[in-house]
């Protein structure tokens, strides 16, 4: 945890820690759930051998580290935007009995990316938008999916 009278994170350390962290929680994700992108029918269940990479991979503490690298750094909130960092913390944001917390950190990363950041703010809107006519078109039980950010209370 980075305290509040903390100098920001030098730009270039954001960068290496966001790249690096971003990369690694999307390939657990699809690890665990399945490449949508490339085609791949959505697991509904991980194998255990994703869950252990979850942990071994410490998923948490990375989804961590990367909330707390873009709280109230603007650099950073713009790395995430123009990479697939808002989409890969929005993909961490639902509940998982076998990795407690995640939700939670999950979260707390989203709201961090998009605190005082009205560019985030619409990307994550627009990306939650997608998410639910994805869903709605597939059809009930379609796959996991991550709960909307007004179901916690967050604005975007």
């Amino acid at each position: 945890v980075v305290p509040r009278d903390a100098a920001p994170f030098p730009p270039r350390l954001a960068a290496a820690l966001l790249s690096a962290n971003i990369a690694l929680i999307d390939a657990l994700h699809r690890v665990r759930f399945g490449d949508v992108v490339r085609g791949e029918a959505p697991k509904k269940e991980p194998s255990k051998e994703a869950q252990e990479a979850s942990k071994a991979c410490l998923l948490i503490d990375q989804v961590r580290l990367c909330g707390n690298v873009l709280y109230s750094n603007p650099q950073a909130q713009a790395f995430a935007r123009l990479t697939t960092g808002l989409k890969a913390l929005l993909s961490h944001c639902y509940s998982d009995p076998e990795v407690p917390m995640l939700r939670e950190v999950g979260v707390f990363a989203v709201r961090n990316a998009t605190v005082g950041c009205r560019e985030n703010q619409q990307a994550v809107a627009d990306l939650l938008a997608e998410r639910k006519a994805a869903a709605a078109a597939a059809g009930p039980g379609a796959g996991l999916q991550p709960p909307l950010m007004a179901e916690f209370g967050l604005e975007v």
